[in-house]
């Protein structure tokens, strides 16, 4: 009697122990289920695009343009894409989609980070080359001459009529 009894004892335990242990898994599935919601909130668009890098990438700019190459180097504010030769550079601002964008965003340097559409604007005015500034509703082809805080001013060839445009405005700047 006392045998069976134990049984049923140890029976019992056992499935209690077994209970917890399911309880706990899935306690633990939930917490990492949080913790991902978690994380991936705080990933931005421009470090999941980043995670391309070296790899074509298709971008879907305002104004339906439609921004094909391959991604040679991105910044918080920015994208610089390869066609070729030519290259594209492509504000933040300006993304409307991203075809087929890996899950992983490895994290951004600090030095990247400073760089902005500005920076990358003063540099290429620096080449003192022509550029394709596209805008929703117009290309505006020329050197870039002065690049403000906000702003970019191109002098047009030919005519060398000199146009303001406004960072936001632009949907991409493309070499000549």
């Amino acid at each position: 009697m006392w045998k069976h009894a134990g049984v049923r004892w140890e029976e019992l335990f056992a499935d209690l122990e077994r209970q917890a242990e399911a309880e706990l898994a899935g306690e633990l599935d939930a917490e990492v289920a949080d913790l991902a919601v978690a994380e991936d909130s705080q990933v931005e668009l421009a470090d999941r695009v980043r995670a391309r890098l070296a790899t074509p990438v298709v971008l879907g700019a305002r104004g339906g343009e439609r921004v094909a190459g391959e991604l040679l180097d991105a910044g918080s504010t920015w994208f610089l894409l390869g066609q070729g030769r030519r290259r594209v550079v492509v504000p933040l601002h300006a993304v409307e989609w991203v075809e087929a964008l890996a899950h992983a965003a490895p994290e951004q340097g600090r030095a990247a980070r400073r760089l902005d559409l500005g920076h990358v604007l003063r540099a290429l005015a620096e080449l003192e080359g022509d550029v394709a500034v596209t805008t929703r509703g117009r290309v505006v082809v020329g050197e870039l001459t002065k690049v403000g805080r906000d702003h970019v001013d191109v002098v047009e060839r030919p005519g060398g009529s000199r146009v303001t445009i406004p960072f936001h405005a632009i949907t991409s700047v493309a070499e000549r």
